[in-house]
């Protein structure tokens, strides 16, 4: 997981995120909703910054976040057995924007 999210993004601060996010999500399904909180906290503080590389990083942090969380949702809720990197994927399918 964490090797597709570098090549995605790429950077090592993007794979910590990721990794952070990761082990955050197992902890329980109120992850899910705390994500949200700060997905829409972190990008409603990073247009007030303008600034444009931090904007990105927090833009960035925020999405793994949220599809961690999302993910380990369909992960836990799902009877049959879903990787949390297909989680993952059907998660960025659900949140992806244009």
């Amino acid at each position: 997981m964490l090797y597709v999210v570098c090549d995605l993004q790429g950077g090592i601060l993007v794979c910590i995120f990721a990794f952070l996010a990761y082990i955050i999500s197992i902890l329980g399904f109120w992850f899910v909703y705390i994500c949200a909180v700060l997905y829409f906290l972190i990008v409603l503080c990073s247009n007030v910054l303008f600034i444009q590389g931090m904007t990105f990083m927090c833009i960035a942090f925020a999405e793994l976040l949220l599809r961690a969380g999302t993910g380990w949702y369909l992960n836990a809720s799902l009877s049959t057995q879903v990787s949390v990197e297909q989680s993952l994927m059907l998660a960025s399918m659900l949140f992806a924007t244009d």
